[in-house]
């Protein structure tokens, strides 16, 4: 269309950044905040939202499909906070349990500092550290 061709702008935007970050380091939660009460548009400051990954649980939210078939995605909610994190764009939704509870699983063995990095190809030149 005449739009994209020309205004490609209008039609194609860069990303703003990371929306939620997982420190194993610190043990910290950090979900960054772009609407920050317009403060990002105004002067590109993010807002962080940042907890204990200790104060948050899962859980897995099934909903239908455009066919009824079941999708589970999994959430991290803080306890106290109004802080959530939506897996589904980490995994894709679909009507299996296991693949949540497998990334749920990968998540909590991840943030255990105690335990050694969960066994991935990435991770094995930082094994040592």
């Amino acid at each position: 269309s005449f739009v994209i061709k020309h205004f490609p702008n209008l039609w194609i935007k860069p990303s703003r950044g990371p929306i939620w970050e997982l420190n194993r380091r610190t043990g910290l939660v950090t979900v960054f905040d772009y609407k920050n009460n317009g403060e990002y548009k105004k002067n590109g400051t993010i807002g962080e939202l940042t907890a204990p990954f200790y104060e948050f649980d899962a859980y897995i939210a099934t909903s239908p499909d455009s066919q009824g078939m079941p999708l589970n995605v999994l959430y991290l909610a803080h306890r106290y906070r109004n802080i959530m994190i939506n897996f589904g764009a980490l995994l894709c939704p679909g009507p299996d349990f296991q693949p949540p509870c497998a990334l749920w699983d990968f998540i909590q063995n991840y943030m255990n500092v105690s335990r050694p990095l969960p066994d991935l190809p990435q991770y094995e030149e930082y094994r040592h550290l």
